[in-house]
């Protein structure tokens, strides 16, 4: 039996079940999400090749039972900690589920359209990839990346440059706002705070990202790095009226999206989380209906969801199952209160130091091969343990921009490397050699807007 073709119907059986247990309180679906989980992370550790995202989890798996035995296992809290993170990896599998449409429904030509016709200097180029990078990746998370370098490939060596940097700062700055973002859901999670309280804030820091970058290429530009693009009329291509239609269906989609989950999300109870993976199944209901195609939905479903994106994900969700479980491993271990009472009394930290010191771990960890969501899950379980004297919102929106600042610094990254593969070069030469005076330049910003906001 090829146990490979079990792949896709436990992923996705495991994010139903999740799904289902985040608005229905059941014992009974708890175990069966923990059950789910458990599989989940066995058939990955068992199919998954040599990778960091493999010894990364098994470190994590160990590390994790290590410290719950110190304190006298139970099969109770084994439970708790493998679907610790199970709302997470649901949402990560269901987040593909948005592009069905837009594909579907040929908005890819569209921004193409657009492109060739405002994108023929650095500024106009750099600005419309980045921008089709962060609107596009608040609805498709990491899969805009293959979207966009199909949309704006030109081939040319330095064009490709000023593609990969737009790419990974535009998602940078999506991941900053997005309910999709893994970070913003992880982060709404532990510390229970608003979306909108959260977005408020990172919103200036995504802004920040976008305004650095198109500063950086203007000066470029005066420079006379990249010459101007001679774009050619491609078969298939759309009129601009009719282009700039396709994109307003579009731009109207995403504002009434948004729109209807801060609407449910303040009139219930129910997480963010939870909301956004419910919407991410709806949505393709919804927009293929409305484009009278609803038989096209289950063969499209297949194509490019089912078989095509669905079976390359079981590597990431065993990763966030597993920083989830270490995560719980740290809170119930106490570490989290002893780190925290080391870092509040006596030592000499003031407020700003310690975001600093948020922004710096992050960013060194990751370098050296860390996945993001590890390191924010081990300093989450810590700065949730208490304020250690932080004005309110300040961990949070730390924590959420030193995941941002990662995406596009660390060569471990997912998107540096999904980068990197798309323009042929290798994920050091994108993230580090590309970005180290873009990502200090960025990290200051963030520190000023951090000090203004929560400080001044």
């Amino acid at each position: 039996m090829n146990i490979r073709q079990w792949v896709s119907p436990l992923l996705f059986l495991f994010a139903l079940l999740q799904l289902a247990a985040s608005f229905v309180s059941s014992g009974f679906l708890d175990a069966l999400v923990s059950l789910a989980a458990f599989a989940v992370m066995l058939v990955m550790l068992v199919l998954t090749g040599r990778s960091s995202a493999k010894r990364t989890s098994i470190v994590l798996l160990i590390a994790g039972t290590a410290m719950l035995a110190a304190g006298g296992l139970e099969i109770g809290e084994l439970a708790e900690g493998v679907r610790f993170y199970g709302n997470i990896a649901t949402l990560v599998l269901l987040a593909p589920l948005l592009a069905l449409p837009v594909f579907h429904g040929g908005f890819d030509r569209a921004m193409k359209t657009v492109l060739d016709a405002l994108g023929k200097r650095v500024l106009g180029y750099a600005a419309i990839s980045s921008g089709l990078t962060f609107f596009t990746g608040i609805f498709l998370n990491i899969g805009c990346l293959g979207l966009i370098h199909s949309l704006t490939d030109r081939g040319d060596e330095k064009w490709r440059r000023v593609q990969a940097l737009s790419m990974l700062r535009g998602f940078a700055a999506a991941m900053l706002i997005s309910p999709y973002s893994i970070a913003v859901a992880m982060i709404v999670s532990f510390f229970h705070i608003g979306f909108i309280e959260l977005v408020s804030v990172s919103a200036l820091i995504s802004a920040a990202f976008m305004i650095l970058h198109f500063a950086e290429c203007l000066l470029a530009e005066r420079k006379n790095v990249v010459t101007e693009f001679a774009s050619a009329k491609n078969e298939g291509s759309l009129s601009g009226d009719a282009a700039g239609k396709r994109l307003a269906v579009l731009a109207m989609a995403l504002v009434l999206f948004i729109a209807s989950l801060l609407l449910v999300e303040s009139v219930t109870n129910y997480p963010m989380v939870a909301l956004v993976s419910a919407f991410s199944v709806a949505v393709p209901l919804i927009g293929f209906a409305a484009m009278g195609e609803f038989r096209r939905l289950l063969p499209v479903f297949r194509e490019r969801y089912w078989n095509g994106r669905l079976p390359d994900m079981g590597k990431e969700t065993l990763l966030v199952l597993s920083a989830g479980y270490f995560g719980y491993a740290i809170q119930q271990s106490g570490a989290a209160e002893r780190v925290t009472e080391w870092l509040s009394n006596g030592n000499g930290w003031s407020a700003l130091a310690i975001l600093c010191l948020i922004h710096l771990l992050t960013l060194a960890f990751a370098v050296v091969g860390f996945h993001p969501i590890v390191v924010v899950s081990v300093l989450t379980s810590i700065l949730s343990a208490d304020s250690l004297g932080l004005p309110p919102g300040a961990e949070p929106v730390a924590l959420l921009a030193s995941w941002s600042l990662s995406i596009f610094f660390s060569p471990f990254s997912a998107s540096a490397i999904i980068t990197g593969e798309l323009i042929g070069k290798s994920s050091a030469v994108v993230s580090l050699l590309w970005n180290w005076r873009y990502t200090l330049a960025a990290l200051a910003l963030v520190l000023l807007i951090e000090y203004l906001f929560f400080f001044a």
